[in-house]
């Protein structure tokens, strides 16, 4: 019995052992792309239609998110995005959900059952609640039973946290008819409907040539991208082999000038640097929770095992065998 015991504690320990140095590696190895990302070199734009791979602070096992970033991202995204694109899938309570980017004590707000007392509650969170108040929204029936008003127009309220944040138009057909016959795409969605989507985004927008390859005319109403998936060959002039890759986007250039969004912390915003919050921002809002910061319940049990006593008896009935 001691030795069968003593053997199966050499058998953990060994177990165990490896564990940690696999641990290790993992978290070398994300906590080495984390710290890249913060102080990411700057990305060298070669316009040869790859993907710029900009540095990111959400990659890796250990990826987080600036709160500040989020920030100016939403604030990118509202004066300069929100014009043609929605939000879907995203209500303002959301930007104050944990790890969001009103997640912040200055903008808690007073719980009721103890009005001395701030609360991490999205619905009462002050800085949210003043933003969802700015937005109308279709307001329910009235004492009548409409739900318009004397000349025809729709009851609206000023939002609510709880509400969906309001998307331009009121459905896909007037977004066709105000954009050449195609919708814009909704963006909480657009860094997971493309591949290697963060930088294809960052790749895309700060995109656009200064000037256009010689001998290339876009269309009427279209703009040449370097990074947009397509074909130039309607508004080529020369030898088919000299053609440039990329193709031609109904999107005008959305972001074409320094201090076009004036940041409150101060930040300079470069065409770059509003280009990187806005991405950080549509990375963290994907409606599949991706956006939340790592913690340790969400890391892999074997990744904590060596360090907790919290899945030994998975970990242990697992490989009780080796």
């Amino acid at each position: 019995m001691f030795r069968k015991g003593g053997l199966e504690m050499k058998r953990v320990s060994l177990f165990r052992m490896v564990i940690m140095a696999v641990a290790a590696v993992v978290f070398s190895s994300g906590a080495g792309a984390v710290g890249e990302a913060k102080h990411p070199h700057p990305p060298v734009i070669e316009r040869d239609g790859q993907v710029i791979q900009r540095g990111w602070t959400f990659t890796g096992v250990t990826g987080d998110y600036d709160k500040k970033v989020l920030q100016r991202g939403f604030k990118v995204y509202r004066e300069s995005c929100s014009a043609c694109h929605a939000l879907e899938h995203m209500a303002f309570r959301s930007l104050a959900q944990p790890g969001g980017p009103f997640d912040v004590e200055e903008c808690y707000g007073q719980s009721p059952a103890d009005p001395e007392r701030k609360t991490s509650d999205p619905a009462l969170n002050k800085c949210v609640k003043a933003i969802a108040a700015e937005y109308l929204v279709p307001a329910g029936p009235d004492e009548f039973g409409s739900t318009v008003d004397e000349q025809g127009n729709p009851l609206t309220r000023p939002g609510k946290p709880s509400d969906p944040i309001p998307g331009p138009y009121q459905n896909e057909n007037q977004a066709r008819a105000a954009n050449n016959g195609k919708a814009p795409p909704n963006l909480s969605l657009i860094t997971e409907a493309r591949h290697d989507g963060a930088n294809y985004a960052y790749s895309l927008i700060t995109g656009y040539p200064e000037t256009l390859p010689q001998g290339l005319k876009p269309p009427a109403g279209l703009y040449y991208n370097p990074y947009f998936p397509g074909d130039v060959g309607g508004g080529w002039e020369g030898q088919k082999k000299d053609m440039p890759p990329g193709g031609f986007i109904g999107m005008a250039p959305p972001l074409v000038s320094e201090g076009q969004v004036a940041y409150d912390d101060g930040t300079e915003a470069t065409i770059e640097q509003m280009t990187y919050d806005v991405v950080n921002f549509l990375q963290w809002g994907l409606p599949n929770r991706k956006w939340r910061p790592a913690r340790k319940q969400d890391l892999p049990c074997w990744a904590i095992w060596p360090c907790s006593r919290s899945c030994s008896t998975g970990a242990t009935g697992a490989f009780g065998a080796m």
